[in-house]
């Protein structure tokens, strides 16, 4: 359990640092994926979806972001 919370922890701050570093350039985006999955089976790891976990990622978060962006 300390595994998990202590990867919570450091994804949390990496994101805080993200989000700092991309509001400066206008032609970066942080796309966060946090919370994207809720559920355990959707995960390998701590750290690494399934790729099931994967597609709803991009699904969820990728396509929407990027949406207009790319056409």
């Amino acid at each position: 359990m300390q595994q998990h919370a202590l990867t919570n922890w450091l994804i949390d701050q990496l994101t805080r640092e993200m989000k700092g570093f991309v509001s400066q350039p206008a032609n970066m985006r942080l796309i966060d994926s946090r919370g994207a999955l809720a559920r355990k089976q959707q995960w390998e790891n701590e750290i690494h979806p399934t790729r099931a976990g994967f597609a709803l990622i991009a699904e969820r978060c990728w396509v929407p972001a990027l949406n207009g962006l790319l056409a």
